[in-house]
């Protein structure tokens, strides 16, 4: 009977995953991954065969992990938008070295492309739609308001992970804190006097 592989892929990428948000994607390399692992740089090898094959591996690996973070709950589009924005930065704060490899450009393996792409994405493009029928406006205005908002959204993502903001992540967090609700009368007020 064959010998059961002991180091697999999974527990390989795992490893990878687990060095990258502890000490970054520059510390990501077969001997550290390696060591996380305690075992020798063979297995890891003989199952990507490069660094390459295993960096692309795990930046498939790092989205689908942020994605699943950001997976909606609820299908009112106004909470919805909240709480992926809200995850995004939550992203930020606990997992910075993820983030930036992700959502930064580490990861030339995840080219989101150009500013479009924000409005054509499958699962923002259902969050634009549901703006526009819960907030009464034109899939325009939706769009606009969606494409802003996850422009500030990153801006303030990107200030967390560049170390700019030097807040505890609570102060900024109250920050966030308004209830889909509330969120609702703000988008309300801000469509009207922004995009009329």
């Amino acid at each position: 009977m064959p010998r059961q592989v002991q180091i697999t892929k999974d527990r390989i990428l795992k490893a990878a995953m687990d060095v990258l948000i502890r000490d970054g994607f520059s510390a990501v390399n077969i001997k550290s991954v390696a060591k996380e692992l305690g075992c020798s740089t063979q297995p890891i090898a003989w199952q990507f065969g490069n660094m390459d094959s295993m960096r692309k591996a795990l930046a498939k690996e790092t989205v689908a992990y942020a994605n699943q973070k950001m997976t909606l709950t609820t299908t009112n589009a106004i909470e919805a938008f909240w709480r992926v924005g809200r995850a995004y930065i939550d992203l930020a704060f606990d997992t910075p070295n993820l983030f930036r490899f992700v959502y930064m450009g580490e990861s030339r393996e995840y080219v989101r492309g150009g500013f479009d792409s924000i409005l054509t994405d499958r699962g923002n493009a259902a969050l634009i739609n549901g703006l526009h029928q819960q907030l009464d406006i034109s899939k325009e205005q939706a769009a606009q308001l969606f494409q802003r908002t996850v422009v500030y959204t990153h801006g303030i993502a990107s200030l967390v992970v560049a170390y700019w903001i030097a807040q505890k992540s609570g102060r900024i967090r109250s920050c966030l804190t308004l209830q889909p609700t509330s969120l609702r009368l703000q988008m309300l007020i801000w469509t009207s006097k922004r995009l009329c």
